[in-house]
């Protein structure tokens, strides 16, 4: 089976520990074969944000305009106009976007209006609870209850919810791993349903070899490289 071709869009963290290095050491843990650009750069750590830089739209655009479309797309950090650029562009690909509103330290993303505006367009949006509040639940919502407090975690998309136990830590970067590993399961068989399911538990399988980040090399250094 040809690996699934994801192309991520997303965020600099020089850390590593979310955005776009996260999302690309994820997939290509998982077997993908990874395309990207990077929509804005960063300065951060664990406790604050320093400095958010956008780049333009066109710019982006640019950097994948002669690319063959892709069997998904992860979109994370960027300036929503991209969004409905990205549907035009790659008319028949997934798009999975995270709409991630702010950081961990409290720093802001994106603004809740302006990511309303183009909310319907993705095939599905992951965001946490704290961003379902602000954003409301959609059709194309799914929902992770990371955030929440308890020993179980529910992963809500419509009427459903998926359960999964709570593995002990603190760990960053694990929106970006949920919907980076989602991308890669879609591109693989398209069926929602399935994607989730594999998708927590492959990355509940990471996080019990993690510490303090979501750390796919370390899985790898236990498990090899993975062929789902």
């Amino acid at each position: 089976m040809k690996n699934p071709r994801v192309l991520v869009l997303s965020g600099l963290d020089p850390s590593g520990k979310s955005g776009f290095l996260k999302d690309i050491a994820v997939i290509t843990a998982l077997g993908g074969e990874v395309l990207g650009s990077i929509t804005c750069f960063t300065r951060q750590n664990d406790e604050k944000i320093d400095s958010l830089e956008f780049r333009k739209t066109e710019d982006v655009i640019e950097d994948i305009m002669k690319l063959e479309e892709p069997s998904s797309v992860k979109i994370g950090v960027c300036l929503p106009e991209l969004v409905p650029v990205v549907r035009k562009r790659f008319p028949s690909s997934i798009i999975v976007w995270n709409t991630v509103l702010s950081s961990t330290s409290g720093g802001r993303f994106m603004e809740p209006h302006s990511v309303l505006e183009v909310l319907s367009i993705p095939d599905y949006v992951t965001m946490n609870t704290d961003e379902a509040q602000v954003l409301g639940e959609h059709g194309n919502s799914i929902v992770t209850g990371g955030h929440e407090k308890g020993d179980i975690i529910k992963i809500r998309y419509r009427d459903k919810d998926y359960i999964t136990r709570r593995i002990a830590g603190d760990f960053r970067g694990t929106g970006c791993a949920f919907s980076s590993a989602l991308a890669f399961f879609l591109a693989q068989s398209g069926d929602i349903g399935e994607a989730i399911a594999k998708t927590i538990e492959i990355l509940s399988q990471i996080l019990k070899e993690s510490e303090n980040a979501v750390q796919p090399n370390k899985w790898i250094s236990v498990h090899g490289l993975k062929q789902i």
